[in-house]
């Protein structure tokens, strides 16, 4: 039994969306499009994020089979991520979440300002 078992099944959107719970998770998918990074990449792109939320969000995306971690044995070693086919079936996901967010964020912005600003 799963934490979705009592989701009707042809409404998985609470499933879906908990693949992106978390802070990092969806920047993550997006910096992974142009393939393979090492840790040292992601933290350099994502200044924002420390090291021990990143670590988290990467276990949990590969968890979900997201994407991978392929582990160098070289000297020294490295670690890369990837996106898997699922994850880069995600990328035309986001990049909708982002064409909404561009064309509605800031009315969203100013609706919770209004609400903030009444509600107090």
């Amino acid at each position: 039994m799963t934490e979705y078992d009592h989701i009707d099944p042809n409404c998985r959107i609470a499933s879906v969306l908990d693949i992106f719970k978390g802070r990092w998770k969806g920047e993550i998918i997006a910096v992974l499009r142009s393939g393979p990074k090492r840790f040292s990449t992601l933290r350099s792109e994502m200044p924002a994020a420390s090291a021990r939320s990143l670590t988290e969000s990467l276990r949990a995306l590969e968890r979900d089979g997201i994407l991978q971690r392929r582990q160098f044995e070289e000297i020294p070693p490295h670690v890369e991520y990837s996106l898997t086919a699922r994850g880069r079936e995600l990328l035309p996901l986001l990049d909708q979440i982002q064409r909404w967010g561009e064309v509605h964020l800031s009315c969203v912005e100013a609706c919770r300002e209004t609400y903030d600003h009444q509600a107090s």
